[in-house]
């Protein structure tokens, strides 16, 4: 009687343990990817001009992120500033997990993260996570 009642059991503790298992390994796994939605900002400041370029980065399922960048240039021609300039383009990128990198899809760009110190990297181009 004892042993039929604990076969019986079987698929409830196997399925909780199962479930610990998964939960232990989303833990220890990738934090990184925890850390990559969000706002990332970089201010320019040279002396033919000044402005901010702004990356949205948001999950959409699995490794496939959707970056927004936004930007904005005040262009300075003979000590004097342009009226602003506004630009807006989509990107594509895919989490690699061995590399820690996503590749952008049409260009090539490749966007690392240093998340100790709040910074993600677009070849030189370092921004700073904001939200």
């Amino acid at each position: 009687m004892q042993i039929t009642q604990s076969i019986n059991q079987c698929p409830v503790y196997l399925y909780f343990l199962v479930s610990f298992m998964m939960s232990c390994n989303r833990i220890s796994g990738d934090k990184l990817m925890d850390f990559i939605p969000g706002v990332y900002e970089r201010r320019i400041n040279h002396e033919y001009s000044k402005g901010l370029d702004r990356l949205i980065i948001k999950q959409q399922h699995g490794n496939v992120y959707k970056i927004e960048k936004r930007s904005a240039i005040v262009r300075i021609r003979r000590g004097i500033e342009l009226p602003v300039e506004y630009d807006t383009t989509a990107w594509t990128g895919i989490y690699d997990s061995k590399d820690h990198v996503i590749y952008e899809q049409r260009r090539g760009k490749v966007i690392s993260f240093k998340p100790k110190e709040n910074k993600l990297l677009v070849g030189a181009s370092v921004y700073r996570k904001v939200k």
